[in-house]
C-alpha cells in the first residue's frame, strides 16, 4: 500500500485502526506482523499481531514517526471544528508547512507526514 493510499484510508477513518497501524509499519520498514491470506477453517482473514505500533491511537508513537521522518519539523495539535487538526512544518525555514484534519490527533499528525513526504519525495 502506497501513501496516497493509506493518506485515503486515514482520512476516512473514524477511530484508531490496527490494520492501518500495520500497513503505515509496514510502509516505514518496520516490524508489523501484517499477514494476508490466512486460511483456516476454510475461511480467510486478516491477521495483525501486536508488533505494529499504535499509530492511529497514540500520538507519542506518531510524533516519534514525525521526528525519525522529518528531524527538525515542528508540528502542532489543537482541535478543529468537530475533528483535530494537526500542523507539520520545516523549522525556521521558509519551506511550506502541511495541514491535515483527522478523526484522531495521531491520525491528522500522520496524514500531514504522509503529505509533507510525498510532495518531498514526489
Amino acid at each position: 500500500m502506497g501513501r496516497v493510499e493509506i493518506i485515503e484510508r486515514l482520512e476516512k477513518l473514524a477511530g484508531p485502526s490496527r490494520e492501518m497501524d500495520a500497513a503505515i509499519a509496514k510502509a516505514f520498514g518496520e516490524p508489523h506482523g501484517y499477514r494476508e491470506d490466512v486460511h483456516l477453517e476454510s475461511r480467510s482473514y486478516t491477521v495483525i499481531e501486536e508488533q505494529a505500533k499504535r499509530y492511529t491511537a497514540s500520538l507519542d508513537a506518531a510524533i516519534a514517526l514525525v521526528e525519525r521522518c522529518l528531524p527538525g519539523w515542528d508540528w502542532k495539535v489543537q482541535t478543529w471544528d468537530d475533528q483535530f487538526a494537526a500542523d507539520l512544518e520545516p523549522h525556521e525555514t521558509s519551506e511550506t508547512g502541511f495541514l491535515a484534519t483527522g478523526t484522531t490527533p495521531a491520525i491528522a499528525l500522520l496524514i500531514a507526514l504522509l503529505r509533507a513526504l510525498e510532495a518531498r519525495d514526489g
